[in-house]
């Protein structure tokens, strides 16, 4: 049998390198490396000799789950435990092909729902001043925590970084979206998952039509006051900084202008105290522009230097 996977594993890292996607998936997250030789070997007899890109993940996953219920392949050199071992990574293997993002929501849910049947108080195993590092602290043995990552892709340890990640940013969210309004905008705010790059993504949604607002691109970092400061630098290079330079220009432009407009009604070309007149009057309507916008961002600036102000006090 010719093993395409070794045929095409230089090519998958080449792609992978140039953070290209196979699927429609970042190569990075397949880590067919970390797979034992016994691993290896099961996974190619699930794709028949051929490519994942040929049999597809679904196909291949299905074929994995019949040879496991038909128990028609053991290999013989390995005890039963490592057989057993093979099918979970393998399976693990395959469904970390799926979108990271789609799979880190449905692990949450999937974590959540598990506490719902169990009639768990999840705040129960926090308590006060945890910093919501606790989430460990789950019985082990009613989480299944290594049953959860092969469903979505994850290992045991990436498992407890979502779910750690997911509570520490609904706290802050919780802080976020206390009762406030900008002007006539009511909003909301909702953090994304950490994505690939150890990123994290906050966003200010309009509760009306459910368009962004604002969006915040930054490093993800488990200290809460950092994790806000950032938002606030972010918030000034993107949003307020363009504006404040756009009205801060406007005593400079006028100054040019006015000399200009001085020199041609002098000359008597009124074709050019025209033009001059036509561009001042743009140029104030694109600082009065600036300034509401700016006023609009400063006021979700302010909001975060208040709740960063509130954790400084929780801490203190």
């Amino acid at each position: 049998m010719k093993n395409k996977l070794k045929d095409n594993q230089e090519e998958v890292l080449k792609l992978c390198s140039e953070g290209k996607s196979i699927m429609g998936v970042g190569l990075e997250t397949i880590e067919f490396n970390k797979l034992t030789d016994l691993q290896k070997e099961l996974l190619e007899e699930c794709l028949e000799g051929e490519s994942i890109e040929e049999v597809g993940v679904k196909n291949a996953k299905s074929n994995l789950f019949e040879l496991y219920e038909n128990e028609i392949w053991w290999n013989y050199n390995a005890t039963p435990s490592d057989c057993m071992e093979a099918f979970h990574e393998v399976e693990r293997y395959l469904n970390a092909l799926g979108d990271k993002e789609v799979r880190q929501k449905a692990l949450i849910g999937d974590f959540y729902e598990m506490c719902t049947k169990s009639q768990w108080n999840i705040d129960s195993f926090a308590g006060e001043g945890s910093n919501c590092k606790d989430i460990s602290t789950v019985p082990k043995e009613h989480v299944a925590w290594d049953q959860l990552g092969i469903r979505y892709g994850f290992t045991e340890s990436e498992v407890y970084q979502v779910l750690k990640h997911n509570r520490e940013t609904k706290e802050l969210e919780t802080l976020l979206n206390s009762p406030m309004e900008y002007g006539r905008v009511a909003y909301f705010a909702r953090f994304s998952n950490v994505d690939e790059r150890g990123r994290i993504t906050l966003q200010f949604i309009d509760s009306n039509d459910n368009k962004s607002l604002i969006k915040l691109e930054v490093e993800y970092t488990d200290d809460h006051l950092d994790l806000i400061q950032r938002l606030i630098s972010k918030t000034y290079a993107d949003y307020i900084n363009p504006y404040s330079k756009e009205v801060n220009s406007l005593k400079e432009f006028s100054i040019r202008k006015t000399e200009s407009l001085k020199r041609w009604i002098q000359k008597g070309n009124q074709d050019k105290v025209n033009k001059i007149n036509s561009d001042m009057i743009e140029k104030f309507d694109r600082v009065e522009d600036a300034k509401s916008k700016k006023s609009f961002y400063k006021q979700f600036v302010n909001m975060l230097y208040s709740v960063k102000g509130d954790l400084e006090m929780k801490i203190a």
